[in-house]
């Protein structure tokens, strides 16, 4: 259903630029901050955010190539194909598992620094240790399930091909 609107011919550059944006922005107040950090929140929102920004920046190359160039639907089936073919996994599984860890690190530290008003810091803190802890157990709970332990998955041959896999 979302294909539709993210990969219309209108919408899929705008997409594009808006994912160039927030990278350059990051990038920029992570340059300009920089030495200025004072705990591990604050630490932790640079690096996360920093690893999102390689994240981002590759996984949008790797949709661009995977659909004009390989030719192929970046459905799921692109997305964890790198799982299943060997040695890419050594590289895969921890991409994405701290891509979703570095989502919630990053969520976390914002929220410390917004709620920094209304809620005592000690409950604050714990708040945001907590949200950083759900991205560990997501990240936990979705590897396994892109190696289909929850339901067996079969990758196409085609998108196993991109690793050199059959």
């Amino acid at each position: 259903m979302l294909h539709r609107f993210h990969r219309h011919a209108l919408f899929e550059p705008l997409l594009f630029l808006f994912i160039v944006f927030q990278v350059c922005s990051g990038l920029y107040f992570v340059w300009k901050r920089r030495g200025q950090r004072h705990g591990f929140l604050e630490k932790a929102q640079a690096a996360s955010g920093l690893y999102l920004a390689f994240f981002l920046l590759n996984h949008a190359g790797a949709v661009l190539f995977g659909r004009h160039i390989a030719g192929l639907d970046t459905n799921i089936y692109y997305c964890i194909a790198g799982f299943y073919a060997h040695p890419c996994y050594f590289f895969f599984v921890p991409y994405y598992f701290l891509a979703v860890t570095a989502i919630f690190v990053h969520l976390a530290s914002e929220f410390h620094w917004l709620a920094r008003n209304q809620i005592a810091d000690a409950r604050r803190t714990s708040m945001a240790y907590g949200i950083c802890a759900m991205g560990l157990v997501l990240s936990v709970v979705l590897l396994p399930g892109f190696y289909g332990i929850f339901g067996e998955i079969v990758i196409p041959a085609e998108y196993l091909e991109t690793f050199g896999g059959r």
